[in-house]
């Protein structure tokens, strides 16, 4: 009676611990990559709360349209925080000399740095203040090679800071840091995540996607790399 009492207890506790581990704040965007990292959380049992950062950007009715609709049909709690600069007024805080235009491409990586932070900070503090002891993020291999910064290491040493600062361990998820959004793409055929439900043109139309942009070229990039059909409707 007492062994079994025992182990009882332990598995009592471990389940404790497990429910306690998998509460998170994941931050999500609207696009491809975020939104595959909500259907992976829900899969591996994370109890989650959303977050979208609003950047006052071109494609922000649409994004705000994507996860309203995505936390409505999974039926999960959004927080929006809404940042009144303007892309190119966040860009440029900071800057204590003066640079041309053909100088922004050499700073980008500034840039990135400063947005980085500004996404971490937030999702840190929301987590803090919604009691979760995690945050989520749709990092892919894609934005590793074009940011050096953005490692393993770098958000192993955000979460050291994070400790000695909040005096809690908040973890930053980052599960597809080592995948392109190809494979990540793969990963959501296999989850059934919902493609033509998000957005990743940067443009202001909000009825389909330009097709040329950035956001919208690594898009089809990345259905074709994964071989599977791109459910988007582009103009070009």
């Amino acid at each position: 009676m007492f062994k079994t009492y025992k182990i009882s207890k332990i598995q009592q506790t471990e389940n404790r611990i497990k429910v306690i581990k998998k509460k998170a704040i994941l931050l999500l965007s609207g696009g491809l990559d975020s939104t595959t990292a909500l259907y992976w959380a829900l899969k591996e049992g994370y109890d989650i709360e959303l977050l979208y950062i609003d950047f006052n950007h071109p494609a922000r009715e649409k994004e705000l349209s994507c996860v309203s609709g995505l936390s409505d049909n999974l039926n999960l709690k959004m927080h929006i925080l809404r940042n009144p600069l303007s892309p190119k007024t966040l860009a440029k805080i900071g800057y204590l000399f003066p640079y041309d235009d053909h100088a922004e491409s050499e700073l980008l990586n500034i840039v990135t740095f400063k947005h980085t932070i500004f996404i971490l900070s937030f999702g840190v503090e929301t987590a803090y203040k919604a009691k979760r002891n995690s945050i989520i993020l749709g990092i892919t291999s894609n934005n590793t090679k074009s940011y050096e910064g953005l490692q393993k290491q770098f958000f192993e040493e955000y979460k050291n800071l994070v400790k000695i600062w909040f005096k809690v361990e908040i973890d930053i998820c980052n599960p597809f840091l080592d995948l392109s959004k190809g494979e990540v793409i793969k990963i959501g055929s296999v989850l059934n995540v919902p493609y033509e439900l998000t957005w990743s043109c940067l443009s202001k139309n909000i009825n389909k996607h330009c097709g040329a942009c950035v956001g919208c070229l690594e898009r089809k990039k990345a259905f074709h790399e994964a071989g599977i059909k791109d459910p988007t409707i582009y103009e070009i």
